[in-house]
């Protein structure tokens, strides 16, 4: 609402049904801003990409979360994200390089950074280029590589300590 007091032509898709889907319909009905929101439930995966390369943004306003996949996948797709400053979130984005970050629970600095990202194309673009280019960090091919390091450098350490020089 306080995003949609100064931009009126805000549009907000709503993807999925968590346990607070039923209360934010409500509360945008109270609000009378209904006109401006659109609730999808779950989305096919491969309409996931379709809406985000749509989206001036991405909001993640979550006060708790692990690494969450819609982030990176807003990021691959080059769409700039907004998201609570927390631990999950921070491991994805650096604040104003490869997304924004608001402190949790402020409506009023999530608003703000809304309407810096959507009335800002050149901004828009900047972090979303350096968020694709970001993303890459995190894909499979990256992670599984690091993980094999991570696990023989552990095995050899551990071998290293035993009789006999092996860790099996």
């Amino acid at each position: 609402a306080l995003a949609l007091a100064r931009e009126p032509d805000l549009r907000y898709l709503i993807v999925g049904e968590g346990p607070l889907r039923e209360r934010m319909r409500e509360e945008v009905f109270r609000r009378g801003i209904e006109s401006s929101f659109i609730f999808t439930g779950w989305l096919a995966h491969r309409e996931v990409a379709q809406c985000m390369n749509l989206a001036s943004c991405v909001l993640l306003p979550s006060a708790s979360e692990g690494q969450a996949l819609v982030c990176l996948e807003a990021q691959a797709c080059g769409c700039p994200v907004v998201a609570s400053d927390i631990d999950g979130n921070r491991e994805l984005i650096e604040n104003d390089v490869t997304g924004i970050l608001v402190h949790p629970g402020d409506p009023r600095l999530l608003a703000e950074a809304t309407l810096r990202v959507v009335s800002n194309p050149r901004l828009r673009n900047d972090i979303g280029l350096r968020a694709r280019r970001s993303a890459l960090d995190h894909s499979i091919d990256v992670i599984v590589s690091r993980y094999e390091k991570a696990l023989t450098s552990m095995f050899e350490k551990a071998g290293k300590g035993r009789k006999g020089g092996k860790a099996f």
